[in-house]
């Protein structure tokens, strides 16, 4: 699996930790090459 901090710029990494820490994510498929993947979240986190 690569490291995905490198796939994102810093913005929007962050913003998927806080996603996650505030138990945001309502479902995530990782892909079966572990490479892709997709995501569902309930709310946001502003501007």
């Amino acid at each position: 699996m690569a490291n995905w901090r490198t796939l994102f710029p810093e913005r929007i990494f962050t913003r998927g930790e806080i996603y996650y820490d505030n138990l945001m994510i309502k479902s995530f498929d990782l892909a079966q090459d572990s490479e892709h993947f997709a995501a569902t979240i309930q709310g946001g986190v502003g501007q």
